[in-house]
């Protein structure tokens, strides 16, 4: 199972190209890492399971995200630079 970065939740937010490349990047090695496609078909048909926030830096960047195990996705939910 992959996991995909969701990125619609910022409106607003503009997130450069290379910012989320990164951000997609690192997440796709530690989602591999966590061998989290066991966690992926085990959560499969059960309602949505979001982890607490995480935060991950690239650059001046700080990405929040949450994991939903059951669709395989990271929530990004707040990007703030400086």
């Amino acid at each position: 199972m992959i996991l995909n970065v969701d990125w619609d939740s910022l409106k607003r937010t503009l997130v450069p190209d290379t910012v989320r490349t990164l951000v997609e990047g690192r997440l796709a090695l530690l989602w591999r890492f966590l061998d989290c496609s066991r966690l992926g078909t085990a959560a499969r048909h059960r309602t949505p399971s979001r982890s607490e926030d995480f935060q991950i830096h690239v650059g001046d960047w700080t990405i929040n995200y949450a994991v939903d195990l059951a669709t395989g996705a990271a929530i990004v939910t707040r990007a703030v630079q400086g």
